[in-house]
């Protein structure tokens, strides 16, 4: 099993930080393995209504969202923390 938990919070020692630990520990007694992501890291640019991704071209800016994308189509669990 893949999993990938994005955490939103800014606070890396925050209480979404404490639960996602609590989750990978579970993900890994279960064999499994999880990604965590802290979006706060990440560049992330609001959209601009550009429809480059209803055209399949997938978003056109160039920032950090089309790898958070496709890291969440693989994952078969998705966990967001807010």
């Amino acid at each position: 099993m893949k999993a990938l938990c994005l955490v939103t919070s800014p606070h890396d020692e925050g209480n979404e930080s404490i639960i996602a630990e609590a989750i990978e520990e579970g993900i890994y007694d279960q064999d499994g393995d999880i990604d965590i992501l802290y979006l706060y890291d990440y560049d992330i640019r609001p959209c601009k209504a550009c429809s480059g991704c209803k055209a399949g071209k997938g978003c056109v800016q160039d920032d950090d969202y089309n790898d958070i994308i496709d890291q969440i189509m693989e994952a078969d669990v998705f966990i967001f923390l807010a």
